[in-house]
């Protein structure tokens, strides 16, 4: 599964790559998060904006993928997402 997730702490990334290893990751860190988004978002299959930490336009241009989903907490609701 190809994942990419926007607005995560720079230092969870990391780690969320070593606990799950079966999923290929991108992210766009809360560092980042003024930076154009991606423009070629096909090959994902799931996009997860963590609304806390990234811009109101990061939303606007991941919204009509068919795997986008929001999260407004932190780390946690993260991997909840993930795993659902």
């Amino acid at each position: 599964e190809c994942m990419l997730i926007v607005g995560v702490r720079s230092e969870h990334a990391n780690m969320l790559r070593e606990m799950y290893k079966n999923i290929d990751f991108s992210f766009i860190t809360d560092q980042r998060k003024q930076t154009k988004p991606v423009n070629d978002i096909s090959h994902f299959d799931r996009i997860i904006n963590m609304t806390k930490f990234s811009s109101h336009l990061s939303h606007k241009a991941y919204r009509r993928h068919k795997g986008y989903c929001m999260v407004n907490g932190g780390l946690t609701s993260l991997k909840q997402a993930i795993e659902a």
